[in-house]
């Protein structure tokens, strides 16, 4: 995370978006990857001095130590000894202590250790930070991808200092919520009354309203910045605490973030294969992946899949896939959907993973599979005339 002072903003502002860089920073960007470049295997210490310099090109100063400060994350140091300096210290100071000549010494550590005497003192600290040897950066590292990097470590070091904050998520909701709940964050979710299609909010308590442990909150808090990438649409307004501030931080979707890789798209091969195979029988049909989610009963509902007629956008059907079940189970799965207003649900049941003796409820939109689901079987639901 960087230090208050390099992502403080100014003290009159209320809502702020974080100082993103672009484009018109790739020019001292290249500069700097460039000064990283020409000190791989060089002292740390001696590029520390070299950054501690002015760039060849005009720079603001805070945005070149948030950039340094990534690069350095990036950029792992190695330890230049072909034995543990922790070893050769010991080693060296332990015929130190007998009170002889320095050299002699020094000479009586290089014969234990089978070493030359010139490289021992190289050795000696060769494991403290200023010492290492500078590690070259990831090779796939450009000027625009550094820019990203630096905007998401940016972003996620303001939300590192939120008291509290909302997300409001459409399209692939449901990863963000199952995240954020891995990930033990404080919190809520609800269906937006005030936008029309079908976002939720996901309410989640900063780190900041949390008496102990809050530097693992936080960090638990920022690895959820990158995936929301991979919504649609989204919005994350947060209300974050400076020593002089307490602004309203946004972050939108299209804002020039570095993303997480992309999440696992189906939960099973099962839910794959069904895609895979709907998509190439019903051409006329589109298969959406976790359509928004539906309130029922007082809760969220998330469908696994939503198939949706290319030229007539009111044909909509609703498809959930049941692994293990009882007809209890069904029978309440049943009833949410119905207190929700769908009748176009389709119910996909494992006959292999029947957990009760009972029967199965009747409903003549209920598709059994083993192993595979049928997409002609769907297909013949709702489009009956189909081919």
């Amino acid at each position: 995370m960087l230090p208050e002072r390099l992502i403080r903003p100014p003290v009159e502002s209320r809502e702020i978006t974080p100082r993103y860089l672009d484009e018109r920073d790739y020019l001292w960007l290249r500069a700097l990857l460039d000064a990283y470049k020409r000190f791989v295997g060089r002292r740390r210490a001696e590029l520390d001095q070299h950054l501690f310099e002015p760039l060849p090109v005009t720079c603001p100063q805070f945005k070149k130590a948030q950039a340094i400060a990534v690069l350095d994350k990036l950029c792992r140091d190695r330890t230049a000894a072909p034995l543990s300096p922790k070893k050769v210290r010991e080693t060296l100071f332990t015929e130190a202590a007998r009170g002889d000549d320095k050299q002699l010494a020094i000479d009586r550590a290089c014969d234990r250790l089978a070493i030359k005497g010139s490289c021992i003192l190289d050795y000696l600290f060769a494991d403290l930070p200023r010492e290492r040897r500078v590690a070259a950066l990831p090779a796939e590292l450009n000027v625009s991808q550094l820019a990203l990097r630096v905007n998401l470590v940016l972003a996620q070091s303001m939300i590192a200092r939120a008291q509290s904050l909302a997300i409001t998520l459409h399209g692939n909701s449901r990863d963000i919520v199952r995240y954020a709940r891995l990930r033990g964050l404080l919190c809520a979710v609800r269906v937006s009354a005030s936008r029309p299609h079908g976002e939720i909010i996901l309410e989640i308590s900063g780190p900041f309203a949390l008496f102990k442990r809050t530097l693992v909150y936080a960090r638990e808090l920022a690895s959820l910045v990158p995936r929301l990438a991979w919504c649609d649409r989204f919005e994350l307004r947060a209300r974050c605490l400076f020593r002089d501030a307490s602004p309203l931080v946004v972050i939108r979707a299209g804002d020039p973030i570095f993303p997480t890789d992309e999440p696992r798209r189906f939960d099973s091969r099962l839910e794959e294969r069904f895609f895979s195979d709907f998509s190439r029988l019903a051409t006329d049909w589109d298969v959406v992946r976790e359509p928004k989610p539906i309130r029922a009963q007082g809760k969220l509902i998330f469908p696994d899949f939503a198939l949706v007629h290319r030229r007539d956008r009111n044909r909509y059907w609703l498809l959930e896939i049941v692994g293990y079940w009882t007809a209890d189970y069904l029978k309440k799965k049943l009833a949410d959907f119905r207190s929700a207003g769908l009748s176009n649900l389709i119910l996909c049941i494992d006959e292999k993973r029947d957990c009760a003796d009972e029967q199965l409820p009747l409903m003549s939109r209920l598709v059994l599979y083993r192993n595979r689901i049928e997409a002609q079987r769907v297909l013949d639901i709702i489009d009956p005339g189909a081919c």
